[in-house]
């Protein structure tokens, strides 16, 4: 599938996924500095956005909020 395509039609191709996800990791990030946390401290949140992807943020989100 990729295999006759160059470089720059591959990332153009997949700059939709790239934007959307590095989107959603300011948010979680925004969302992170203004939210209180539960099951782990701040920082652990932090390295769970940045490293795991697409999953570590929609974790946050889900699980790791307190709702008041």
């Amino acid at each position: 599938m990729l295999s006759g395509m160059t470089i720059i039609e591959i990332i153009k191709m997949f700059l939709p996924l790239i934007i959307l996800e590095f989107g959603l990791k300011i948010f979680c990030f925004f969302k992170l500095y203004n939210d209180k946390v539960k099951f782990f401290p701040k920082y652990i949140w932090l390295v769970i956005i940045l490293l795991i992807s697409t999953i570590g943020p929609l974790a946050y989100l889900i699980i790791g909020r307190k709702r008041d």
